[in-house]
């Protein structure tokens, strides 16, 4: 069985300022088993917005690090199909870079909301079973004016909790209390999820979403 994790650079698995990166997918695999083989997609930059509106693109997709991807979420996902290799499960993460979009106005949260809904519909659409993974801590929420920015991200969160309780996604992993600022070695930049971070990351999502792991 085949699991992707899409998201954005916390997918992707950031490190050091983008010279290293460690998806939490690699640990997902090892906890998943023998059973899945566990890949990803991590859009270094991308919004949750941006993704929707690319979800369809079949041609290469660059991120901000120079890293190219294999097309739009729907498209990766039928052409693995058509291929013969289709996925079961999709976990979802992006969100954080919308926050910036979010406090200049150019987008409020219902519209990222809409838009991680989209991209959980274009999966479950495929056939595969969907994870929505909550937003976690954001460093400027601890500066001056960060309540703007928590709240921004509060709400999104609380979107997709509902999504959840709609039962638009199968499983919600709330991993954002469990990832706090709190304890610096969970993170590198402040943004980016340390190594460390990053297999917390997996094993939070594998425990909220062993159920779904386990349905397939």
């Amino acid at each position: 069985m085949r699991a992707l994790a899409f998201g954005d650079s916390l997918t992707a698995g950031y490190l050091q300022g983008g010279h290293t990166f460690r998806p939490y997918a690699q640990r997902l695999q090892l906890l998943a088993g023998e059973r899945w083989r566990v890949e990803h997609v991590g859009l270094s930059g991308f919004t949750a917005c941006r993704m929707a509106e690319i979800i369809d693109t079949h041609a290469p997709i660059e991120d901000v690090c120079g890293r190219s991807w294999r097309g739009g979420l729907r498209a990766h996902l039928r052409d693995a199909a058509s291929a013969g290799a289709p996925f079961a499960l999709v976990l979802i993460l992006a969100g954080t870079n919308d926050l910036a979009e979010v406090m200049a106005r150019r987008s409020r949260p219902q519209d990222v909301v809409a838009a991680l809904r989209a991209l959980h519909a274009s999966a479950r659409g495929c056939g595969c079973l969907t994870v929505a993974l909550t937003v976690p801590e954001h460093p400027a929420e601890g500066a001056a004016g960060g309540a703007g920015v928590r709240h921004a991200r509060e709400a999104i969160n609380a979107g997709l909790r509902a999504l959840a309780v709609q039962g638009d996604v199968d499983a919600l992993a709330d991993i954002a209390a469990a990832l706090p600022h709190s304890d610096p070695s969970l993170w590198d930049d402040g943004l980016h999820l340390s190594g460390r971070g990053y297999d917390r990351l997996a094993e939070l999502a594998y425990e909220h979403a062993r159920g779904t792991f386990d349905r397939v």
